[in-house]
């Protein structure tokens, strides 16, 4: 959004036209994020954890899908005609 950009808001149903969808997307990531954190925080391995810990907070929820991308995004790529020192030859 730019300065000076009108903004139209339609209260029958809540939408703002004029932006992009970026705040309606942090919105619902927001939601979303506050959604997972209420759902571990009843996991009895999270509760029991956090008793064992006070203060203790829980800064990232990632699924196994989420822990599976970043290791490939940080994996490094495979060379097909690297020196083995093992290799005989």
């Amino acid at each position: 959004m730019f300065p000076g950009t009108p903004l139209a808001i339609d209260a029958s149903s809540m939408r703002i036209t004029g932006v992009t969808n970026d705040v309606a997307e942090v919105m619902k990531a927001s939601r979303d994020a506050l959604a997972a954190e209420a759902e571990v925080m009843q996991e009895p391995l999270v509760m029991a954890v956090l008793a064992a810990f006070p203060g203790a907070r829980i800064t990232a929820i990632r699924s196994p899908e989420d822990l599976v991308a970043e290791a490939a995004a940080q994996a490094l790529p495979e060379v097909d005609d690297e020196w083995d020192p093992f290799e005989e030859g």
